[in-house]
């Protein structure tokens, strides 16, 4: 057994910390340099921001000025810094109308590379006749399956360096570890990979993990033949995809298909350790058949494959962040929906089932019968009946859902027979179209109001209204308060008309319309102040005209023998 020190409690893993020597007792970019999924690019901004952060345990440079620091442009130090997020080494907090205030994340890497620098034993098995480390389960606890990074073990226990031994072939002594037990959706035919930093619309990634994926190969384990049969598969992939970008239509022919050859053992493996996933691969293979690699590649090898793979890793990415966060948002979605038809369904109080369908009514409202009705009986209905009800409401043809025809006028008031009327039953009460009829046939006042209201004069039928009218057989008066707007015999002789009378309307009292003075005969014109112009003001304004001419100024006109014509 070796003993190696054990490091204190450290925060939880993607929680932020401080990581400046001062606080955390160690260098956290000596480890992270260390990690060989990580490009330069994206090692040197991270080195970098410990350095801007100093004792603070955060910084909030923005773009443009990260760019300047580091001799980058913009658009590479975004796809730098969202990479670093990806990983879950940084993440970033909004500023309003202020750069991002970026914090640092708490990694497995350094919980267990930093145990290096604290005090305190811990035990670990050597490793036995170069077979894979067993790592104890306090280091295995710390191992994040889902960034399936080169140099981790995964819970899942699949081993690059394994396959590498059961092929035969001798490569770097580094294990990698790639997890099959992640899942992604199956990506279109035709996808297109976006450029590197292009993330600004990606969704926030919490504690800088990646969503839950889709299965695209089944899981295995460390059983060779599961293991020799995945690098096979992985071969005839690379194959096809190659003999397909070699056609311009993307088709495996069968010319280009014999004069394509399998990769060897060694450089699948050196492929596919460069994704984090199987699906990742796969995506990759699709995107070089649509770029067309296998035309540009310039020897039989899979070299240039290799080499691009390595570089399309970010693209990769991203592609994969932005599928899986649409994947998360359709699988929200539609729960959402499931969960929502449910509660469609479920009887309520009428204002909350109109609240639930308010937004797909394009303003239409609850028909008032309806409405009276559920107010009325406290019923509760469900969202998707009252929406049936208010889509399938028809306004009755015979009282506007205005719930009672005739008039009282005629004698001929009463409720009518369609829902309006029942409920303008059940609220008026059963007597009400007798009781207003006697109202309104009481005296010659209560019916010169209402046929005011019958010819549609509200305003006058107001007027009367607060008036005294009496009425001998030959002559109708209205005595209007003195307060009160004056009205006009032609203002009553329609509502008379309407009743069948002819009387002389006498209308007294109320603030009558007097008749405008008459316009006051225009006076005499003015007298002019002004004497007309004559001919002698005239040359006498021109002379003045002349002498008031600057010297050396000649007269206009043609010089003839020394006189002006």
């Amino acid at each position: 057994m070796t003993n190696i020190p054990c490091a204190p409690a450290k925060p939880e893993i993607g929680k932020p910390f401080n990581p400046s020597r001062n606080v955390c007792g160690f260098y956290p970019p000596d480890i992270v340099g260390r990690q060989r999924d990580l490009t330069d690019g994206q090692k040197r901004p991270y080195e970098r921001a410990v350095r801007w952060a100093g004792n603070n345990g955060c910084f909030w440079y923005g773009f443009d000025a990260m760019a300047g620091e580091l001799g980058k442009c913009v658009r590479q130090v975004k796809a730098d810094m969202a990479e670093l997020e990806a990983y879950g080494l940084i993440s970033h907090q909004r500023r309003r109308r202020q750069s991002n205030r970026y914090l640092f994340l708490w990694h497995p890497i350094l919980k267990v590379q930093s145990t290096a620098h604290q005090d305190g034993v811990l035990e670990v098995q050597d490793t036995v006749n170069n077979e894979v480390l067993e790592v104890q389960s306090t280091a295995r606890e710390l191992c994040n399956s889902s960034l399936n990074c080169v140099r981790r073990i995964s819970s899942s226990g699949f081993s690059y360096s394994v396959a590498r031994e059961e092929t035969a072939v001798k490569h770097d002594d580094e294990e990698a570890t790639f997890s099959q037990n992640e899942q992604t959706p199956e990506p279109p035919a035709g996808v297109e990979l976006p450029a590197a930093g292009d993330d600004e619309n990606l969704p926030e990634v919490e504690n800088g993990k990646t969503p839950d994926l889709v299965a695209t190969v089944p899981a295995v384990t460390r059983n060779p033949e599961d293991l020799e049969a995945l690098l096979e598969t992985a071969r005839g992939q690379l194959r096809m995809a190659r003999a397909a970008s070699m056609d311009l239509t993307g088709v495996v022919t069968t010319e280009n298909l014999d004069a394509t050859s399998p990769p060897d053992g060694k450089i699948t493996v050196d492929i596919l350790e460069a994704f984090r996933g199987y699906a990742d691969f796969e995506l990759w293979l699709k995107d070089t058949v649509t770029r067309g690699l296998g035309r540009k590649a310039k020897s039989a090898g899979y070299a240039f494959y290799l080499a691009d793979a390595r570089r399309e890793v970010p693209r990769v990415r991203l592609a994969r962040r932005r599928m899986d966060a649409e994947a998360a948002r359709e699988r929200g979605q539609d729960a959402a929906d499931a969960s929502g038809g449910a509660e469609l369904d479920t009887p309520m109080r009428a204002i909350e089932a109109f609240g639930r369908i308010q937004g797909r009514l394009a303003g239409r409202g609850v028909p008032r019968p309806v409405n009276a009705r559920l107010e009325r009986t406290g019923e509760r209905i469900s969202p998707n009946a009252l929406e049936a009800a208010i889509r399938g409401w028809k306004r009755c043809a015979h009282c506007g859902d205005g719930g009672t025809v005739g008039n009282a006028l005629d004698r001929t008031l009463a409720f009518c027979a369609c829902a309006a009327g029942i409920e303008a039953g059940y609220d008026k009460g059963a007597s009400w179209p007798t009781e207003e009829t006697a109202r309104v046939h009481a005296n010659v006042k209560s019916l010169l109001v209402a046929a005011c209201f019958a010819v549609e004069q509200p305003f006058v039928a107001d007027a009367i209204g607060d008036s005294e009218v009496t009425d001998d057989g030959e002559t109708l008066k209205i005595a209007l308060p003195a307060a009160h707007f004056g009205i006009c015999e032609a203002d009553v002789r329609p509502a008379a008309e309407r009743l069948g009378w002819q009387r002389r309307i006498v209308i007294t009292g109320g603030r009558q319309f007097s008749k405008p003075a008459p316009a006051a005969k225009p006076e005499a014109a003015a007298v002019r102040l002004f004497k007309p112009i004559t001919q002698a003001d005239i040359d006498r304004e021109l002379e003045l005209a002349k002498r008031r001419k600057p010297p050396g100024m000649e007269p206009i006109g043609h010089w003839i023998g020394g006189t002006v014509q």
